[in-house]
């Protein structure tokens, strides 16, 4: 999943993702579900030591996939968003490492919003509850 060179290692898109699961785990899975395809899939845990809400989506669908997303409580309108996308089929090398997660801030968070998942990717959303 790492590959090395004489001065240089890199992270396979296989790796990349794994660390996005290490880092992103939560304590508490919450109860959710999903009504899209079978390639879309995701679960909600909590982080105990933030009290933020971890929503993992994954859409391996070629498509994009808008989705509503329902939390059932009250949440901060700013959360911080990783994601990972890109063509399957290319893969990192120690020359190009095209798919490497990127972090943005997503201010639409809510107790219902819509976020649309991009084509094959993996997305995670922290979001902070507003009440603990």
């Amino acid at each position: 999943m790492i590959g090395f060179a004489n001065h240089w290692s890199w992270g396979s898109t296989s790796y990349e993702t794994q660390k996005l699961l290490m880092n992103n785990v939560g304590d508490r899975v919450l109860a959710s579900t999903a009504t899209e395809s079978p390639m879309f899939r995701q679960v909600v845990t909590v982080d105990d030591a933030t009290g933020e809400l971890i929503v993992k989506v994954v859409n391996a669908q070629p498509a994009p996939a808008p989705t509503t997303v329902e939390l059932g409580r009250e949440v901060a309108p700013a959360a911080r968003v990783t994601r990972s996308q890109g063509d399957p089929a290319v893969v990192n090398t120690p020359d190009s490492q095209p798919i490497r997660p990127a972090e943005a801030t997503f201010d639409c968070a809510a107790a219902t919003f819509t976020c649309t998942f991009p084509p094959n990717s993996v997305t995670f959303l922290r979001i902070r509850p507003t009440q603990p």
